[in-house]
């Protein structure tokens, strides 16, 4: 007999990371898997085996690096703001949320900044050890990006400060982005 696992060709790191609306094989006893193929790294990576290059005598540019200076935050707060990437670019500024603790349900979560834009996460798990990545720009949610559909950029004032906060309002973490 197939297990759930093999015949999704995941493994049980792959499935902590599992989302709501994913599609799974559910194998049965004395029922035959014609046509499926177990997709390395999980059923819905579209970027197993893909690899980045830069092209020759191109150097990549530094990113701000935040650091997180402000309080207060919950106390045993477990899902961190981690680093904010291409700020004041809006086809690549995206910030990246790390869940160090127990399964967090982020739907009715916000991040907001100093200057009133605030995000609305929809229907969003985050698994412990799991990331998941907010982009500014216009594009469709997936089980690891979330899109807030501006057409501007969010993140690029020295000093602003990203506010995440729960269902409830209370502030589960900050970053201020540094100006170096």
């Amino acid at each position: 007999m197939f297990s759930i696992l093999e015949v999704n060709g995941l493994t049980e790191d792959d499935a902590r990371f599992l989302q709501i609306g994913e599609t799974l094989i559910v194998p049965l006893e004395g029922c035959a898997l014609l046509g499926t193929t177990p997709v390395p790294g999980g059923a819905n990576d579209s970027t197993a085996g893909a690899t980045a290059t830069l092209a020759p005598g191109v150097t990549p540019e530094p990113t701000l690096t935040p650091t997180v200076t402000l309080a207060p935050t919950a106390e045993n707060a477990q899902v961190e703001v981690d680093e904010v990437l291409g700020v004041g670019d809006i086809t690549s500024e995206h910030l990246v949320i790390i869940n160090r603790g127990a399964t967090v349900n982020l739907t009715g979560w916000t991040l907001r900044d100093l200057d009133g834009n605030v995000y609305t996460f929809p229907e969003t798990r985050l698994f412990n050890d799991g990331l998941l990545e907010v982009w500014t720009q216009v594009g469709e949610n997936t089980p690891l990006r979330r899109y807030w559909n501006l057409t501007r950029p969010v993140w690029g004032d020295p000093g602003d400060v990203i506010t995440l906060e729960d269902a409830t309002g209370a502030v589960q973490a900050t970053l201020r982005i540094s100006g170096d």
